[in-house]
């Protein structure tokens, strides 16, 4: 079954869009819904595109959507390395906290990584987002993490299952 569903979602870019397109068949549909929970998620997990490298962060908010990359991993039988952005001043005390009884009920230990985000909006937001063409503020923090995460090592940085390769 491996390599099956291959290549079912593509994205391509134009100057001003992003546009996603699902080619996914009918016999493709069959093959998904005749698998266990445990063999789709490792079926996605073993077919991340080779671009994520060996060491991807899976960046842990304590919604749902991440929840699901942590737990599509696991299932998968593969410990991802977790990593949560803790605002200062306890900006987003709500996520974080979530987020880390998430991984302890996971036997995982989070990489915590602390954060100026009223710095950031105030005093780098204007300059990285005009240079990077983002006119989202929340968009332009993800993006400045990822880079962040990149000099840590990090090969990509997948949020909520979006993933960043910085190529």
């Amino acid at each position: 079954m491996q390599g099956t569903l291959d290549d079912w979602i593509s994205v391509s870019f134009t100057d001003t869009d992003m546009v996603w397109n699902v080619n996914i068949t009918e016999e493709m549909l069959d093959i998904a819904n005749s698998a266990t929970l445990e063999e789709n998620c490792k079926l996605a997990v073993m077919n991340l595109p080779s671009s994520v490298g060996n060491r991807p962060a899976v960046c842990l908010s304590g919604g749902i959507d991440s929840q699901t990359v942590v737990d599509t991993f696991l299932y998968a039988g593969v410990t991802p390395e977790v990593v949560i952005f803790n605002f200062l001043d306890e900006h987003n005390i709500h996520d974080v906290s979530r987020a880390i009884k998430f991984c302890d009920s996971r036997n995982i230990t989070p990489h915590l990584i602390d954060f100026d985000v009223i710095r950031f909006l105030n005093n780098q937001l204007y300059d990285f987002a005009t240079k990077h063409k983002i006119s989202s503020p929340q968009f332009a923090v993800h993006l400045y993490l990822a880079g962040k995460l990149k000099d840590l090592g990090y090969t990509s940085v997948i949020f909520g299952w979006n993933i960043v390769t910085g190529k």
